[in-house]
């Protein structure tokens, strides 16, 4: 059976889809796991588990950085690759970081057999994520924005020095709605069965005065009503 590379194309802000190339294979889950720092930078891991009914490669995982994005936005170019298959450890993952137009992308060298189950994980570091405005700190985010195929459990949780004070998880229309948990300031997302090519969007808010040691923006005005206006229409 031919071998081929699976793709895994993750996305901040609705540039680089996930997709596959002709390979048979389940994502049995995806997790996100965000924590937001007081300096308005964000440490963003990602967790995905597949499971492979044909022979593989490797697999990539992009990353975008286009889009309207917080004046001095980047993504370190140089994120940690962690991988599992079959539960065990691949010790010195061979990968490598490729600079796209609109992002990056991470070349996993990682062969496998029909049956194999992998985990992959990535661990981005992220600046100036959240926009400041006046009165509050907006998160405004898809961090996924399509799939091949159905994701079979969607999880995702915001962190950080200090909770949002309240946020929102959208899949679009005339499709029921994660659930969101709130536990104390953390807040966790989660989703059974997200339909292929279905994007998420993260939609959040802290008060600005949580990040004083933040480089200043330059956005003047108030937001809190706008944001509202926005979650209520």
């Amino acid at each position: 059976m031919k071998k081929t590379f699976f793709v895994l194309l993750f996305s901040l802000f609705c540039i680089l889809p996930l997709s596959v190339f002709a390979v048979d294979f389940k994502i049995r889950s995806y997790q996100g796991d965000l924590y937001i720092h007081a300096d308005n930078t964000a440490e963003f891991r990602e967790k995905v588990v597949y499971s492979f009914d044909e022979d593989f490669n490797g697999q990539l995982v992009g990353l975008g950085r286009s889009g309207k994005m917080p004046k001095g936005f980047e993504i370190d170019p140089s994120p940690k690759v962690q991988v599992w298959k079959n539960a065990s450890a691949i010790e010195n993952v061979n990968s490598e970081v490729i600079e796209e137009s609109e992002g990056y992308t991470v070349k996993v060298y990682n062969p496998g057999q029909e049956g194999d189950t992998v985990e992959v994980v990535i661990t981005w570091q992220l600046k100036n994520l959240l926009f400041l405005y006046d009165d509050i700190a907006e998160l405004n985010w898809q961090p996924l924005t399509d799939s091949s195929e159905p994701i079979e459990n969607f999880e995702f949780r915001v962190t950080g020095f200090n909770g949002a004070e309240k946020l929102f998880f959208h899949t679009g229309k005339l499709f029921t709605e994660g659930k969101v948990e709130k536990t104390g300031g953390d807040y966790r997302v989660h989703l059974k069965n997200l339909p292929r090519q279905r994007g998420v969007e993260l939609h959040a808010y802290w008060l600005r005065k949580d990040f004083e040691t933040a480089l200043d923006q330059g956005l003047k005005g108030n937001r809190l009503a706008e944001f509202e206006k926005i979650e209520e229409s």
